[in-house]
């Protein structure tokens, strides 16, 4: 892609200063990256960490990760998995909150 490196500075530039105009608007305020199913893809898990060690680096203020997901007897993640998962946010040193889960019984 010709532009693709532009791209993501101009994105993680929106992101970055969404987070810091937040947290200038209220400094007692945890801050949450939420995200939809990084369990499901290892590619995107990554990239979700990528961005927040990114954003650390740069000295954007987060707090947390949220998680959302979904459970059926045919998803193919275990429960180390989902652990391994949040693990690996907590050693970036975030808080880490499931904000979303839905339990399919039959």
């Amino acid at each position: 892609m010709p532009n693709s490196s532009k791209r993501n500075i101009n994105r993680h530039s929106y992101i970055d200063k969404s987070f810091k105009y937040a947290k200038e608007a209220d400094p007692d305020t945890l801050l949450f990256y939420n995200d939809y199913g990084p369990m499901y893809s290892n590619c995107k898990n990554d990239k979700i960490l990528d961005m927040i060690s990114g954003m650390q680096d740069r000295g954007v203020p987060i707090d947390g990760m949220g998680i959302q997901f979904h459970v059926k007897n045919d998803y193919a993640f275990s429960r180390k998995h989902m652990s391994d998962i949040i693990k690996s946010y907590g050693d970036l040193g975030l808080q880490v909150h499931i904000t979303e889960i839905d339990v399919h019984c039959k």
